[in-house]
C-alpha cells in the first residue's frame, strides 16, 4: 500500500522534549508496529521517507531510545543482524488509539537484506515488554511511596496485601509516574522532589494516599501533580529538613 502519510497527535506535537524529525519517526515506527513482525524498517527507509541521510537517522533513534520512548532489539542470526524497534510501553499506550485501522501496510517498508526477520521476533518482543519491565524506572519510587503511606497508617484497599514490586498499586502508581513524565515533560528530578513533599506534609499526605490519581484533571485545568507542585513551600528549617523521606536513596537497599 502507498504511503498515506504520518499522523502525529497532539501530545506529540506538544512535546517540547523532541524535535520536528524525532515526532515524525516516532509516529513512522508505531505505524510500522502495525506490521505482523513490527517495525523491522532498515535506517535506509527512514532516511528515504525523510530525505536524510542515514547517520543522522541514526542519531534520531538513539535519541529516542535515551529518552525511553522506543526500545531497539537486535537478535544476532547465522549470516545477518536482524533489527526490530518497538514502542515502549507507556507511549505505546497513548499512540495506539491513534493507529490507522487499514487491512494492509501503511508504508512500503523498505527491508534490506540484513533486516529481514523471523516469526521469533514476536516472542523477543513480548519477553521485553512482559509486566515485569513496565515503567521499571519508577517501580522503586512507586514502591516505597506506598509502602511508607502503608506504614503511616493511612488506609487503602490494596494496602491489605504486601506491598511488592508485583503490586497492582505499585505497578498502578509507576505507570502515572511514567506518564507525568514523558507526556507531562516533567524531569525524574522534579518528580522526586514532589513526592518527598507529598509525605511530609501533613496535608497532602492525607489526599494523596496513592499515585495513581496524580494526573487527576482538577477544577483549575492543571492535573493534581502540578497542584501538589505549586503548593510546594521552600523547606528552611532543620526539623523539616530531618523529616524528609529521602527519595534519591530509594531503591538501593
Amino acid at each position: 500500500m502507498k504511503n498515506k502519510g504520518i499522523w502525529l497527535p497532539i501530545e506529540i506535537i506538544r512535546n517540547k522534549s523532541l524535535s520536528n524529525n524525532e515526532k515524525l519517526l516516532l509516529m513512522e515506527i508505531n505505524q510500522l508496529s502495525m506490521l505482523d513482525k513490527g517495525c523491522i524498517a532498515s535506517n535506509s527507509h527512514f532516511a528515504e521517507l525523510f530525505q536524510i541521510n542515514k547517520t543522522a537517522v541514526s542519531r534520531l533513534v538513539n535519541s529516542l531510545i535515551k529518552k525511553g520512548l522506543i526500545e531497539s532489539i537486535i537478535k544476532k542470526g547465522s549470516r545477518n543482524t536482524f533489527r526490530t524497534i518497538i514502542i515502549k510501553k507507556g507511549t505505546n499506550k497513548l499512540l495506539s488509539r491513534y493507529k490507522q485501522n487499514v487491512n494492509g501496510v501503511l508504508t512500503n517498508c523498505l527491508e534490506t537484506k540484513e533486516n529481514k526477520t523471523t516469526n521469533n521476533t514476536k516472542s523477543i518482543i513480548k519477553k521485553n515488554i512482559s509486566p515485569e519491565n513496565k515503567f521499571s524506572e519508577f517501580i522503586p519510587l512507586s514502591l516505597e511511596f506506598h509502602k511508607n503511606q502503608k506504614k503511616a497508617g493511612y488506609h487503602h484497599l490494596d494496602f491489605k496485601s504486601p506491598i511488592t514490586e508485583k503490586s497492582k498499586i505499585v505497578i498502578s502508581g509507576a505507570e502515572t509516574l511514567d506518564k507525568i513524565n514523558i507526556l507531562d515533560n516533567e524531569p525524574i528530578a522534579e518528580i522526586k522532589k514532589v513526592l518527598d513533599f507529598i509525605l511530609s506534609d501533613c496535608f497532602w499526605s492525607k489526599q494523596i494516599i496513592s499515585l495513581s490519581g496524580l494526573r487527576a484533571k482538577k477544577s483549575n485545568g492543571n492535573i493534581k501533580y502540578f497542584n501538589v507542585k505549586n503548593n510546594m513551600l521552600p523547606n528552611n528549617s532543620n526539623e523539616i529538613q530531618d523529616e524528609l523521606v529521602s527519595l534519591s536513596d530509594w531503591g538501593t537497599n
